[in-house]
């Protein structure tokens, strides 16, 4: 018998539909000395038609703070929108925002996706 034959280890396959999120990117940071939350997301989509959309909705616990459907007419897809007063993200207080990105074509939903959102902006100053 041969000690390695076949796939030894635990696999997941995936199946995906033809329209779907290649890549999801959060760039999300704080503007104007820490009192604006600029929501920064890409997206990449493949085969997408003239009827596909992103539906995008921010939660700030359970309460509903932003809604927008964007029409999808190219493959990558950006996002931006400030927001004033953000709560803010520190290891301390972990302030986080929950996005719900749903893709959907002909209105129907194809995939779901749920972020965690916080906003901090990292400085690092050196002192000569």
């Amino acid at each position: 018998m041969f000690r390695f034959s076949g796939i030894n280890r635990p696999i997941n396959l995936l199946m995906l539909d033809k329209v779907h999120f290649d890549d999801i990117r959060n760039k999300s940071i704080l503007l104007n000395d820490y009192k604006i939350g600029l929501l920064d997301l890409s997206f990449k989509v493949s085969k997408y038609s003239e009827s596909t959309l992103i539906n995008l909705k921010m939660y700030d616990l359970d309460n509903l703070i932003y809604e927008d459907n964007i029409n999808v007419n190219n493959m990558e897809v950006n996002i931006k929108k400030e927001f004033d007063s953000v709560k803010l993200w520190s290891d301390e207080d972990p302030n986080l925002y929950k996005v719900e990105i749903t893709l959907l074509d002909n209105n129907e939903v194809k995939e779901e996706v749920t972020l965690n959102v916080g906003f901090r902006k990292l400085k690092i100053v050196l002192f000569i």
